[in-house]
């Protein structure tokens, strides 16, 4: 289905129902008067989105559910307006299809939370725990579906947020801090071992980039060992590859130049540079 699927009309404000398919958790309602006052003076420049649900197929009451614009449908109703513009599709979509529609347009509105995604896709990444599934089957860029699962992670986790806060203050990389959320999650995966967190933070903190993602790497395929432990094996590891590269004169002096003044070696700030954002990337 694409949007050429939809019809415009003008359909009645109380023929319409909201609920089943919206993934916004904020309150609707907040700060109407303004939308009110705005579709007063100039109208609806966007129509809502609708289709037909399971739960309108069994009501008398109500012919469409909103796909998007439900503050537009509650401003209009505020105005006391019969019939709003809408585009309509007249199928009987599930509850999964019709997040479909209602996730697009809130992305391209950039107004969603990460709760909002994670309560779209809560259901499917329980299922199969794949975040490049989630992305494919609900069309949210993997980045966006990655960074609510990493929040989502915080919050249900008893203790998660304020070890994260924690890494944070050692000056440890978002990233990361996320990572060691996750090692040091206790077997009932609804709290961390807060001691054993902090521990690893306090290692972490003194390593380079490397170095700390030898450690992480050692720490994942050990989850019952310690900090001390961990950073053994990863200091015992010697798997390293040499790459060789050219720079133009004014580029190693300007390289140079930004090693002295970060008190480092030329070699060490590409390599931390890299680093960095291969770990931002979450590609280490």
């Amino acid at each position: 289905m694409s949007i050429s699927d939809f019809e415009y009309r003008e359909i009645d404000v109380d023929r319409i129902t909201t609920g089943l398919f919206q993934v916004r958790d904020k309150n609707p309602g907040k700060n109407i008067e303004p939308l009110a006052a705005g579709i007063k003076n100039m109208g609806l420049l966007q129509p809502i989105g609708l289709a037909k649900s399971k739960e309108t197929e069994k009501s008398d009451k109500y012919d469409y559910e909103i796909l998007w614009g439900q503050r537009r449908h509650l401003a209009f109703k505020r105005l006391g307006e019969e019939k709003i513009p809408a585009l309509v599709l007249d199928k009987v979509l599930t509850k999964p299809q019709g997040k479909k529609y209602a996730l697009q347009e809130n992305l391209i509105r950039e107004d969603m939370s990460r709760s909002d995604v994670w309560n779209t896709i809560r259901e499917f990444y329980l299922e199969f725990q794949d975040p490049a599934k989630c992305a494919d089957e609900f069309g949210i860029p993997l980045p966006i579906v990655k960074d609510a699962l990493k929040a989502n992670l915080l919050e249900r986790i008893d203790g998660g947020k304020e070890l994260f806060e924690f890494a944070l203050s050692l000056d440890i990389p978002k990233a990361t801090a996320f990572k060691i959320v996750d090692i040091v999650k206790n077997p009932d995966n609804t709290s961390v071992n807060t001691k054993k967190g902090q521990s690893l933070c306090k290692v972490l903190s003194t390593e380079s980039t490397q170095m700390r993602n030898k450690v992480i790497a050692a720490a994942k395929r050990t989850p019952n060992g310690d900090a001390k432990g961990w950073l053994a094996q990863a200091k015992a590891e010697k798997n390293y590859k040499k790459r060789n590269i050219e720079l133009e004169e004014v580029f190693d002096d300007a390289l140079k130049a930004l090693a002295d003044k970060l008190g480092s070696t030329p070699e060490n700030v590409i390599l931390d540079t890299v680093l960095e954002l291969l770990e931002s990337e979450e590609l280490i």
